[in-house]
């Protein structure tokens, strides 16, 4: 007997559930009047509620603002450690002596390239704070004067973003968490009716199942691929922070 296969819907991101329950209302175009479940109704609107909650979080927005921040304080201060590279060859004693003085500030923060971006923002900000207290007569001989000022204006543009991200996940991500359990349980009773009622009669619901089971394996490998990634380099999988997990399977 043909029954829909058990999906592991737990460890997907929330934007790949909703399109996982989406299909599943796409593929409900294969019922026949007579044999369409009477919740299926109840069903597209629990998933269209939960992809519209999707739809308003723009924290996916506002981290990619956040990233375009930090890259921009990366290049503030590349410009400051390239000129001072250049200026300790200076034949001025004095221009070659400040630049010295900053690439050792630099270079006493380490590497700050393969960090996440609140860790290396915050390295960033220090190197350029540091560098600052040289005093502006001494930033304006060397010419870095104003890339450290961009750096401080880009470091005020990554906090504002960021605080705004997090008091806006901080606000959405109940709704969403709940709207996502709603879409869920609503699936998990739309394949229990089916297989069950399968089970009595499987002929009206046949390719309904296997086109169903078909999508079920296409979300199964991904949560595979998401798993076997976390087990070779020991990473979480990524969620934002709206992203939540449900704990059980599907």
């Amino acid at each position: 007997m043909k029954l829909i296969i058990n999906a592991n819907l737990g460890r997907l991101a929330n934007r790949k559930v909703a399109t996982f329950l989406l299909q599943v209302i796409e593929a409900t175009r294969l019922f026949d009047t007579e044999s369409k479940p009477e919740y299926i109704n109840i069903y597209s609107d629990k998933v269209n509620q939960f992809y519209n909650h999707l739809k308003n979080d723009s924290t996916v927005t506002l981290t990619e603002q956040i990233v375009d921040a930090v890259d921009k304080m990366k290049i503030d201060v590349n410009c400051i450690i390239n000129i001072c590279r250049g200026l300790k060859f200076s034949l001025d004693p004095e221009i070659s002596k400040i630049a010295k003085r900053v690439l050792k500030i630099v270079d006493k923060y380490g590497n700050y390239t393969r960090l996440g971006y609140f860790a290396s923002v915050n390295k960033l900000i220090q190197i350029t704070e540091e560098i600052e207290s040289l005093g502006t007569e001494s930033l304006t001989k060397i010419s870095i004067n104003s890339f450290v000022e961009k750096a401080k204006s880009d470091y005020e543009s990554f906090m504002k973003i960021y605080n705004e991200r997090t008091e806006f996940a901080e606000a959405i991500k109940g709704k969403i968490a709940q709207s996502r359990q709603e879409a869920v349980d609503s699936y998990k009773k739309l394949v229990s009716y089916i297989n069950g009622i399968a089970g009595i009669n499987p002929e009206p619901y046949d390719d309904f199942i296997t086109e169903m089971n078909g999508l079920i394996i296409r979300a199964n490998q991904m949560v595979s691929k998401s798993k076997d990634k976390t087990e070779e380099d020991g990473s979480n999988p990524e969620f934002s922070d709206c992203e939540l997990q449900e704990g059980g399977n599907a």
